[in-house]
């Protein structure tokens, strides 16, 4: 072969080596390839004032009973306190919501009225001594609050603003033996005091329960059991939300239960 043509070949297997190093260097320092658009996660900036902090956790619900407080289920009446109740579980928790709200009564102080209704509500009376207010200390509480023996204020500036409120809390069936005996815890928001302005009341929650049986024509206080210390929110209205947050399953609402009932007690404001 010609020098020529040998030095013309040599030159471009030096030039075609010469290509192939420059594409695999430019190959080599190429970035990877990035996530796929429609995959790839967007970032995202939180606005101003986001809360960035984890949902709270879901709440079951309440279950409302069809059972009320007041004088829908009953047929009658002794002074402060719905009588006549059907003798079926309803008939016995219509029974205790109405019980709690006759016993947080003013008309209570009255020793007439009170024994008139804890004659009724006791199943006899051995159990209507061991567990109703006796006149002493009935005396004590008027002295106390500053009432007449019908409760009313001395003082015809103040209010007595006593009553418990079933409505405003919840209830829970504890136990039923058939149609005869039948335990209930009410947890409710409860007023005692007489003035004319907050400071002068005192407002808390009570747990009460009671064992009631079926005795002549009617459900009836056989027993006040034991409770748990009651959860004490800082406020008398709670939303269904919050009492169900507080109490846990089992618990049921008053037919009629509200959530912002404080209106009709007319507190006052301060």
């Amino acid at each position: 072969m010609p020098v020529r043509l040998v030095i013309v070949a040599a030159a471009v297997v030096a030039l075609v080596i010469a290509i192939l190093v420059v594409v695999i260097v430019v190959v080599a320092n190429r970035p990877g390839p990035g996530p796929d658009p429609a995959t790839a996660s967007p970032t995202v900036t939180p606005s101003a004032g986001a809360d960035t902090s984890a949902p709270p956790p879901s709440v079951e619900p309440l279950e409302r009973s069809v059972v009320p407080v007041g004088a829908e289920y009953a047929t009658g009446k002794v002074g402060p306190l719905f009588t006549g109740y059907e003798q079926t579980p309803d008939g016995a928790t219509a029974a205790a919501l109405n019980y709690i709200m006759a016993i947080g009564s003013p008309e209570m102080y009255d020793d007439r009225t009170r024994h008139q209704v804890e004659a009724y509500m006791y199943v006899d009376a051995a159990t209507a001594k061991k567990w109703g207010l006796s006149d002493e200390l009935a005396a004590k509480l008027r002295s106390k609050l500053g009432t007449d023996s019908t409760g009313k204020p001395l003082d015809p500036t103040k209010t007595n603003y006593s009553g418990y409120y079933p409505e405003l809390g919840a209830f829970q069936v504890m136990k039923v033996v058939g149609n005869t005996e039948v335990t209930i815890m009410v947890w409710y928001p409860a007023v005692d005091g007489v003035g004319n302005k907050r400071a002068d009341l005192l407002m808390q929650w009570n747990y009460t329960q009671f064992r009631l049986v079926w005795s002549d024509g009617d459900w009836r206080i056989a027993d006040w059991l034991d409770t748990p210390t009651p959860p004490s929110p800082k406020g008398l209205e709670l939303s269904f939300d919050e009492r169900a947050r507080l109490l846990g399953k089992g618990w049921q609402l008053p037919a009629n239960a509200v959530e912002h009932g404080l209106e009709r007690l007319r507190l006052p404001e301060k």
